[in-house]
């Protein structure tokens, strides 16, 4: 008898099992096949009638990982006598090897979805837009205002979760990130720094040294010293400094600790009459003046005169009574002159000395 094994092949190796097939030629040393039996691992899992197409299948479940044996047995029948006689026929045992099957791979990884956006006002690192990470994960977050903006706080699934700029993000499932900036308008320009500004005029008959103008200075309290200069016949007369005459002094300093106006004034100067002596025929050289009696002068009061000062007039002169001798019969008309001081009369020899002082008759 020729038994054909289809499955398990002597030796195979399998993952799993579910049927043991047997195919024999349909004789069994000549004798016809009753029914087949069949041995795994040593113990009988049954027999099987014979059917027409000499292939016997033996359904089985799975069996364990490691390894296993096979046989079969053919059971014929033959005629002795006219009486059958049962005959057994077996196969050469066969083995087979259960292995476990590979793991099955890993489920792909879970992964959530941070999406990031930000209001009018700033960016983020990393930029707004949709970012996968895997589940568990810690996604880093940070926030950069523009110009005249400043970061206000984070919202996490729309609830304001932070105000600080940076923030971690636990990716357990899908989240959005909204960083909110708020406006935050530039700081006003400094002012302008205070300027003390000294304004100097002048009236007719003279100017100032610094000239009539505006001069400005940023420094409270600075001093800056102003001259009065007359013009020709003019004589300085005082200071108006915030329209109050406030000095006769010349220069003047005004201490700049807000702005004033200084005006300079000036008076025609004082007009002297001089009168110069006629002259006077020189006496005969042979003549010889008699001699001239000395002259008592009383006390004489010469009120000041000012010509061209810019200073308060000096006291008064007083001349003492005294003998002034008599003057020489000849006076040189180039050396001589008289000057009229409120009715009195003063004979001056310029260059010289004062010869006599008199007061002419009422």
């Amino acid at each position: 008898m020729a038994i054909i094994s289809t499955q398990p092949v002597d030796g195979g190796s399998y993952t799993s099992l579910t049927e043991i097939i047997c195919q024999t030629d349909g004789k069994a040393c000549g004798y016809n096949i009753s029914k087949v039996e069949f041995f795994l691992d040593g113990v009988s899992k049954g027999a099987m009638q014979w059917t027409s197409g000499h292939k016997y299948v033996l359904y089985i479940s799975n069996p364990s990982v490691g390894s296993h044996s096979f046989s079969f047995q053919v059971h014929a029948l033959r005629i002795i006598r006219d009486l059958p006689k049962p005959f057994f026929c077996e196969s050469k045992p066969g083995s087979f090897s259960i292995v476990a099957p590979p793991p099955p791979p890993p489920p792909p990884p879970v992964e959530y979805t941070l999406t990031i956006s930000t209001t009018v006002g700033g960016a983020t690192n990393p930029a707004p837009g949709q970012y996968k990470s895997a589940q568990g994960s810690i996604v880093s977050v940070t926030a950069y205002p523009q110009e005249n903006y400043v970061f206000d706080h984070w919202n996490l699934d729309g609830i304001n979760v932070s105000t600080s700029p940076a923030i971690n993000v636990n990716m357990n499932t899908n989240h959005t990130l909204e960083a909110v900036f708020a406006y935050s308008p530039p700081p006003p320009p400094p002012p302008p720094p205070v300027e003390y500004v000294l304004t100097i005029t002048a009236t007719a008959g003279g100017t100032t040294s610094p000239a009539p103008g505006q001069y400005a200075t940023r420094t409270k309290g600075a001093t800056v010293s102003v001259t009065a200069i007359p013009e020709k016949d003019y004589v300085f007369d005082h200071w108006n400094l915030d329209g109050i005459n406030v000095s006769f002094t010349n220069p003047i300093t005004v201490t700049m600790d807000t702005s004033h106006t200084l005006e300079a004034f000036f008076t025609p100067a004082p007009i002297v009459e001089v009168a110069v002596a006629p002259p006077v025929a020189p006496p005969p050289e042979e003549a010889t003046p008699p001699p001239t009696p000395p002259i008592t002068i009383p006390a004489i009061t010469i009120p000041p005169v000012e010509i061209i000062t810019g200073v308060a007039p000096p006291p008064p002169i007083i001349v003492p009574p005294a003998e002034v001798p008599a003057l020489p019969p000849v006076i040189p008309p180039e050396t001589t002159a008289l000057i009229v001081f409120g009715g009195i009369v003063v004979i001056i020899i310029i260059g010289v000395a004062v010869w006599y002082f008199s007061k002419p008759p009422s």
